[in-house]
């Protein structure tokens, strides 16, 4: 963290330097509580691997000397949280976690170097594009691309969630670039193809709503009117319902969301499974480790949230939604402040991506709206995904600092 120079940094220091003793505390004695009541036969080694990633935030935060003492480390107690529940439901993957977290926090300090000097978004488009292409067409990559071919090993979900990942870069990229040059129409097409492409080959319907809501966002940070937005908002309630019309398992999906107990050992189990873990969960909720959120499919995803409420009850989930409210805000604050506008609208499109992605995989696990398998940022266990997040993290806190004679 940076020296406490004047009163104002110095109030910016010791709130940050609070925030981050809270997020090791949530994330020790979480993992600790984890370990005790699952693992107590092996070593506690979690607990090193949670230490760690999370000291690493205040080493980058001195590294990077922003000045704001709230963003980072609110990022850092969103982590702690994610650490924990992946040791929870997937303690195998912990310290591949932890190794991404700290990747991802490397990525954020190049990212908040090269925000900082003149740069054409565009040229950042051709090689996500390629990156995309590759990776997609890596053996383990026929599974994102043969819709409904199912994924075995932990190697074929880093390739599918790499791709995934990639192609919400790939739109943020594109928006960026088309909008600062005036191009609203183009940028809200080319995240309409990009999703319908998404659509067709694996009905990945949750990246799909991700990259067409960043696209409307950063149409309206671009122009203030909401034609754009509305005309956009309307082709994809449209190819939405194209889509669920079309592809079998979406269809299979939107009926076990419309009456889950109809099918609640078929279509409807996941989302019946989930809404039991949130009401198990209470005030207080069962505590790390002494609850039952493996029942749940894809509780270390998707279905995240549904973890967190079953053993951290409703408090925990209270501070779980106020955490990404708090880190949208400050996001948003960022994008105002910044004197470039594609640096402008980076910062807004970062806020865009992870606030929708939050409230899709949160809404989805209430039964809110159809569950998209949209990975929670931070929280669920992913470490590409983690990687990409943090590495965003980087634009965003550089967003001020940028001049305008820097576009």
């Amino acid at each position: 963290m940076h020296p406490p120079d004047t009163p104002c940094t110095k109030r910016a220091w010791w709130r940050g330097a609070e925030l981050y003793a809270l997020a090791l505390a949530v994330g020790l004695a979480g993992a600790a509580l984890v370990h005790g009541n699952k693992h107590p036969q092996d070593p506690p080694l979690a607990l090193l691997y949670v230490a760690v990633a999370l000291l690493a935030f205040p080493a980058v935060d001195r590294v990077l000397q922003t000045g704001e003492g709230v963003l980072l480390p609110v990022t850092a107690l969103l982590v702690a949280v994610g650490l924990v529940t992946t040791y929870r439901l997937q303690p195998h993957l912990v310290a591949y976690q932890a190794a991404w977290v700290c990747a991802g926090l490397a990525l954020s300090v190049a990212s908040f170097r090269m925000a900082r000097r003149p740069l054409n978004p565009q040229r950042l488009a051709t090689p996500l594009a390629a990156l995309l292409v590759t990776v997609s067409l890596f053996p383990w990559g026929w599974a994102w691309v043969e819709r409904g071919l199912p994924i075995r090993t932990p190697a074929e979900a880093a390739v599918v969630e790499a791709a995934s990942e990639l192609a919400k870069l790939l739109a943020l990229v594109l928006g960026v670039a088309e909008l600062t040059r005036g191009k609203v129409r183009g940028s809200v097409v080319a995240a309409w193809a990009a999703s319908a492409t998404l659509w067709l080959l694996r009905g990945d319907v949750g990246t799909a709503a991700v990259m067409v809501w960043v696209a409307l966002a950063l149409a309206y940070c671009a122009t203030a009117s909401l034609g754009p937005v509305l005309t956009g908002a309307g082709g994809f309630l449209l190819m939405a319902g194209l889509a669920y019309a079309t592809i079998p398992q979406l269809t299979e999906r939107l009926r076990g969301w419309v009456n889950p107990w109809a099918d609640r050992l078929g279509a409807g189990y996941p989302l019946v499974q989930s809404l039991f873990a949130v009401a198990s969960g209470g005030l207080a909720g069962a505590g790390p480790g002494a609850g039952y959120p493996e029942l749940v499919p894809q509780s270390h995803a998707g279905f995240v949230l549904a973890a967190v409420a079953e053993e951290w009850g409703f408090g925990g989930v209270t501070a779980l939604v106020a955490g990404y409210a708090v880190w949208t805000g400050r996001a948003v604050r960022a994008a105002g402040q910044a004197g470039a506008p594609w640096v402008r609208l980076l910062a807004a499109g970062a806020a865009a991506l992870v606030a929708s992605q939050a409230f899709l995989a949160a809404a989805g696990a209430v039964g809110v709206v159809p569950p998209a398998d949209v990975p929670m940022p931070f929280v669920s266990a992913g470490g590409v995904s983690a990687a990409v997040q943090l590495a965003l993290v980087g634009a965003v806190l550089a967003a001020p600092r940028v001049r305008e004679d820097l576009r």
